[in-house]
């Protein structure tokens, strides 16, 4: 480690991270975000067992070992990784991302994800967690995260037999945002390579990437997606017109509320649509759409409080139901007076 000036502040020929007589190389690295690093690498110590693996370490920054001398094991199912990444949390914490060949029950190179502790201990799943949950390989993973923690990671794809991107938001807790088979960001004819990523404040991210679509030399494309995996890009100050990549139910503005509060929805597609309220006990308290067909876009519905009869509903909790594309979503919302 070197200060501002060039100075070195630890040993001399530099700190030992891992020096198990096994091949390990590859390293990648991650800011701790308090002066010291967290290391992963490609890893042969359990080899022929299995053809390699993902360790990691801690150095704090002091360069004191966080970890178990020589490195935690991330990954060391039977099967080869690679293109293994790294990312700080923006806590105290960081991801791994890696292409793993194991057998499970996916055709090719699967993406697959691992959020480490302080002390190196794997926060989800043993030997990681599937990123995207499909046929073909999954290749060269981008990573950023947003000022929550969340982790989204984009990646050459190649379901289609051709090179398209997509992409996945993962909580700290490991819950999938998007599609489970991955979000597209961009599918258009032939391949699409080089992709870069920034995160914005707001939860979004801006993906560009060089394209090779028919009829024309390579260019630059770019591609927004905000917080709820929806795509689009501001044009000229003013925010395009977005359709939704899927159903969803958002939290009502603002919670807890008095006298009245806001519930947007997404609808990728005009359809009908059954947005009611109700009791804890179950019990139909308003109707604020009934098979109406609205969308495709988002939409606002608001709730005034009172129930059908124009009645005002007492102080509590109250659910929120969105009955769309033969789906379900609920969420809870508190009335105070």
């Amino acid at each position: 480690k070197l200060d501002g000036g060039g100075m070195r502040l630890w040993t001399f020929t530099g700190e030992p991270v891992s020096a198990h007589p096994e091949h390990q190389w590859g390293p990648v690295i991650a800011s701790d975000g308090t002066g010291g690093a967290f290391i992963a690498w490609e890893d042969y110590r359990d080899a022929p067992t299995s053809s390699s693996d993902v360790f990691a370490q801690h150095l704090d920054a002091s360069g004191v070992r966080q970890g178990v001398v020589n490195g935690s094991g991330v990954c060391w199912e039977e099967g080869s990784v690679g293109g293994i990444r790294m990312i700080s949390d923006r806590g105290t914490g960081a991801y791994v991302v890696w292409a793993d060949n194991r057998n499970d029950g996916f055709y090719g190179e699967t993406i697959y994800a691992q959020h480490l502790a302080s002390n190196v201990t794997s926060a989800w799943s043993t030997n990681g967690v599937i990123v995207c949950a499909t046929d073909g390989r999954q290749l060269n993973p981008v990573l950023g995260t947003d000022d929550g923690g969340d982790l989204i990671v984009v990646w050459y794809d190649h379901r289609n037999d051709l090179r398209d991107l997509y992409a996945q938001r993962m909580t700290s807790t490991t819950a999938l945002q998007w599609d489970p088979q991955g979000l597209p960001v961009s599918i258009a004819p032939d391949r699409q390579e080089g992709h870069k990523m920034v995160t914005e404040i707001d939860g979004s991210c801006v993906v560009a990437w060089t394209d090779y679509r028919p009829g024309a030399d390579p260019d630059i494309y770019l591609q927004r997606i905000d917080g709820q995996g929806i795509l689009g890009l501001p044009v000229s100050g003013v925010e395009a017109p977005l359709i939704p990549r899927a159903v969803a139910l958002r939290q009502n503005v603002p919670n807890p509320f008095n006298p009245s509060t806001v519930i947007t929805f997404d609808l990728p597609r005009a359809e009908a649509v059954r947005l009611v309220v109700y009791d804890l006990a179950g019990r139909l308290v308003r109707e604020l759409h009934n098979g109406d067909v609205l969308g495709p876009g988002r939409l606002e519905a608001a709730w005034d409080g009172r129930n059908d009869m124009g009645r005002l509903v007492p102080a509590g909790v109250y659910l929120y139901c969105l009955d769309a594309d033969s789906l379900r979503k609920t969420k809870a919302m508190m009335l105070v007076k």
